[in-house]
């Protein structure tokens, strides 16, 4: 007989956090008997999320809660530093994501004591959530749970599970992500019975002969195996009942074992296993099992006592923890394209997992992170456990969608004309040749009303249907549509002929009336050319211009008062021609002044820019003195506050246990 081992201090607080959650687990299984549905759990969580509850309770609340999760401790910083040793090693691990909080009404008042314990030790805060907006308060926890679990379960309560009197909500999120050590291969389907006797179709997998921890306990009518994960900490208990026996022998048998025990005495064997893939997520409603596992004025609006977290009187509502699990050839929550096609004979020494089983994801150390039940491997959910939803439900919605949509009509059934009026429908409901054809005699109708002899066209096309012969008589040859353009066109729009040689011509149509540039252009460019030339090289009067070009025009030399100095008697004329000499004056004067004005600002400017530039230094020269100053007496102000810094925040003390 094999000497029980004494269990350490880590092996002690994780068998508290385990006997927790078999006392839930326990309270489940008396309420099913021949129920299909699978579930799964998290331990850990649920003792952490209590955890939460512990922080804020007092008197007899507390006591009862400090009984059911075991804690012999007294004081809360000592209490706290139990929880933070259970998942501080796991705390960063972005392929487990775990997080437990709390959310109490938005009226309430909020006391220190809680307000400093729940972020030290486990990691959360309180949120203030108005419950009188039952849509609100969902989205808010729903939000929570998304961004702790990096969008893996964006909803974990809806809204008319809500309560509008809700005091206090205890919220929780586990799932993990590892890789096989040893991989599976890729099967074919294969039957899986489930507690009502029927047979199922279910995705399988096989992993070859391999040595793993494996235990057949005859006495108790199941076996074990224990498959690891790829980094060597956690791995998979499965509990497997034997063919006589049924997962209800099963489940009552676990109400008084000791699983750390078994784990600890498991020889290591050569076996190969062939078991279904699965995947499971919940959110299991646990109201009626607190008070079996020892919980009670907790959950009484007249008996509960959180005065550590409010002086207003509180209780919790409900406890909602999400647990998500995904099983398959490649390991847990992994999904990869298959990379393995090697053969796999089963053999009679071979375990092949076929009916309900158990199972365990915990560490070396015995953390039990996750802990379920798989009755039926193609459900996704806990359907009819509580408050539970299925694990694809979205793709289940477009799933029913489909079904809907496909179910009232067989396609096989549906004749040719069916099929085509559905695809050809359009977005007002009518068919797309009826559309064609309301479009083809309204435009009919607008030809008919310019040439009757379109009308004939479209009674040709009419009777012709669509057909090429039809849509060649409808719109006639080139020629035809060429001469009724000309017909159409009307006689002002129609170009002058060139000369007027045929006498015919120019007797039926007049041309327009020609501009005189046009008449010379008629007699000879060279006439035109001279026109041009005088124009460009005759003076403009200033004042005979218009006045929009008066308006629009930049301002000349002739405009500056440098200019209008120089123009004397020619002002008093009417006339602004100024010479080239007088100019060339005027802008050797300007720029001149330009430039000495520059220089004289460009000189205020640098001088300006230099007291700013002592002031400057100034200030900095300052504030650097100021700094120093401040560094010493911050840095003994930080040498006070590190004294208690270990006991305060158990991440900066290295003191988390494996």
């Amino acid at each position: 007989m094999v000497e029980k081992k004494a269990d350490g201090p880590t092996t002690k607080r994780h068998r508290k956090a385990l006997d927790f959650g078999l006392c839930l687990f326990n309270g489940l299984t008396e309420q099913r008997s021949n129920d299909i549905t699978n579930i799964v759990m998290s331990p850990l969580g649920l003792y952490l999320t209590m955890g939460i509850a512990c922080m804020c309770a007092s008197g007899k609340t507390l006591s009862e809660i400090k009984q059911s999760l075991n804690i012999s401790q007294s004081y809360k910083d000592e209490i706290g530093d139990e929880f933070w040793q259970l998942f501080c090693k796991y705390y960063k691990d972005q392929f487990l994501p775990f997080a437990v909080d709390i959310f109490i009404r938005k009226t309430a008042t909020t006391n220190e004591p809680a307000k400093s314990l729940i972020p030290t030790y486990l990691r959360g805060k309180i949120n203030k959530v108005d419950f009188n907006n039952p849509e609100a308060a969902a989205s808010a926890i729903n939000n929570w749970a998304k961004e702790k679990t990096s969008g893996l379960m964006p909803e974990i309560l809806r809204s008319s599970e809500t309560p509008r009197n809700s005091a206090i909500i205890l919220a929780g999120v586990m799932t993990i992500m590892r890789n096989w050590q040893h991989s599976f291969v890729t099967m074919p389907k294969g039957k899986f019975n489930s507690p009502s006797g029927r047979l199922r179709n279910v995705p399988m997998m096989g992993l070859p002969t391999t040595s793993l921890k494996y235990r057949d306990d005859q006495s108790s009518q199941f076996t074990a195996v224990d498959i690891p994960f790829e980094d060597g900490d956690l791995s998979m208990l499965i509990l497997y009942p034997y063919k006589d026996s049924s997962i209800q022998d099963l489940e009552r048998l676990l109400r008084d074992y000791d699983l750390i025990e078994l784990r600890r005495n498991m020889p290591w064997t050569n076996v190969s296993i062939v078991m279904p893939t699965f995947a499971v997520e919940s959110n299991i409603d646990f109201s009626k099992i607190w008070k079996k596992c020892g919980i009670d004025s907790a959950f009484s609006g007249k008996s509960a006592n959180f005065s550590d977290i409010s002086d207003d009187r509180l209780y919790i509502t409900d406890v909602y923890f999400q647990s998500l699990i995904d099983i398959n050839e490649f390991g847990m929550g992994v999904k990869m394209e298959p990379s393995r096609s090697e053969k796999f004979e089963i053999t009679s020494e071979t375990m092949v997992i076929d009916r309900p089983f158990i199972f365990a994801i915990m560490s070396k150390k015995h953390r039990p992170f996750l802990f379920g039940e798989v009755r039926n491997p193609t459900l996704k959910g806990t359907t009819g456990i509580g408050k539970s939803k299925s694990w694809s439900s979205s793709v289940r919605k477009t799933a029913d969608a489909i079904g809907k949509s496909t179910s009232s009509v067989e396609p096989s059934r549906r004749s040719k004309s069916e099929s085509k009026g559905r695809k050809s429908k359009g977005k007002d409901g009518r068919s797309l040749s009826n559309r064609i054809e309301r479009a083809s005699s309204s435009t009919a109708l607008r030809l008919n009303s310019v040439n009757p002899e379109v009308l004939d066209s479209n009674n040709a096309t009419q009777q012709t249907g669509s057909t090429k012969e039809g849509k060649k008589s409808r719109r006639g040859t080139k020629e035809e549509r060429l001469s009724k353009q000309r017909e159409l066109k009307p006689v002002s729009n129609r170009i002058a002929p060139a000369s007027s040689s045929s006498s015919g011509a120019s007797e039926s149509v007049k041309p327009q009336r020609l501009n005189e540039n046009d008449a010379l252009h008629r007699k000879g460019c060279p006439e035109l050319k001279k026109k041009r030339e005088s124009e460009q090289t005759k003076p403009k009067d200033y004042q005979a211009l218009p006045q929009k070009f008066k308006r629009e025009s930049k301002p000349s030399f002739a405009s500056s008062g440098f200019a209008k100095q120089q123009l004397g008697d020619e002002k008093g004329k009417g006339s602004h021609y100024l010479n080239e000499a007088s100019l060339k004056g005027d802008m050797a004067e300007i720029v001149s002044r330009l430039t000495s004005e520059w220089a004289s600002s460009l000189t205020k400017h640098s001088q300006g820019e230099s007291e700013k530039n002592k002031v400057k230094r100034e200030e900095t020269r300052q504030s650097k003195t100021d700094a120093g100053k401040n560094k010493h007496r911050t840095m003994e102000q930080q040498r006070v506050s590190n004294k208690f810094s270990d006991k305060l925040d158990p991440e900066a003390s290295d003191n988390c246990s494996e």
